[in-house]
């Protein structure tokens, strides 16, 4: 990694010369003469952005995360760094003003790009919102960055829950067949009617949507089922 950091410090000022960044370049490395025979001659690295930049401390750290899970079987002797595509960069102005010396300077996007090199991109999700008035279809998780720009969604008519209950949990009713949780429930609102899923997506789904008060758990969002044989009470999200 010290080594590398050196051409790394050389391919950043290259690049800031000719106004440009990357969004991938890639390590090489050549194997001492004094190797096993069946560790092959050479190895490399190849490293991606998610944004084009020529940042050299977000870089450095990249590298590092990548370096730090790369296992070489034999002593390296000779390195060489190339960048795969030069693309034009345009960057605002800096700050007259003095940063914070406990700012890191790292974006949340620098930082969740090397989370996801060290943790795995699996385990690095991004939500990204879906046309559907069922509540637990409206978004769906997929590895970071995703897949770009979301569709565009309209914004919902009524307030939506913060929690999700999944599966929603099945209420019990008092001698009323009214619902209960913690205690008795207050109907403030609704019903908010909300039918999805009869074009084969998911499963189908016919429910009155009800905002309920519990003086233990705050607000509620429940719902009743309808079309059905047996009417059944359910808690599907919390207002936080």
């Amino acid at each position: 990694l010290h080594y590398a950091q050196h051409l790394l410090r050389q391919m950043c000022a290259w690049l800031a010369a000719r106004h440009a960044g990357l969004k991938r370049f890639e390590l090489m490395w050549a194997f001492d003469a004094m190797r096993a025979r069946d560790c092959g001659s050479s190895g490399s690295l190849s490293i991606g952005t998610v944004d084009t930049t020529r940042d050299f401390t977000h870089l450095s750290r990249l590298l590092a995360e990548h370096l730090a899970q790369t296992l070489l079987p034999a002593p390296v002797s000779d390195l060489s760094l190339s960048v795969v595509d030069v693309l034009p960069l345009q960057e605002s102005s800096a700050s007259l003003l003095p940063q914070s010396s406990d700012s890191s300077g790292e974006s949340l996007s620098q930082f969740l790009e090397r989370i996801a090199v060290r943790l795995g991109p699996e385990h690095v999700r991004v939500a990204s919102l879906q046309e559907d008035h069922r509540l637990e279809c409206m978004q769906s998780w997929q590895a970071w960055p995703g897949a770009g720009q979301q569709p565009s969604t309209r914004a919902p008519l009524q307030p939506q829950p913060t929690w999700l209950l999944a599966p929603p949990l099945r209420l019990l009713t008092n001698r009323h067949e009214r619902p209960v949780y913690q205690g008795s429930l207050q109907i403030l609102a609704g019903p908010q009617r909300v039918e999805g899923g009869w074009w084969g997506e998911g499963a189908h789904a016919a429910r009155d949507y009800y905002l309920a008060s519990s003086a233990q758990a705050g607000l509620l969002w429940i719902f009743s089922e309808r079309l059905s044989s047996e009417s059944h009470w359910y808690l599907h999200g919390v207002f936080a």
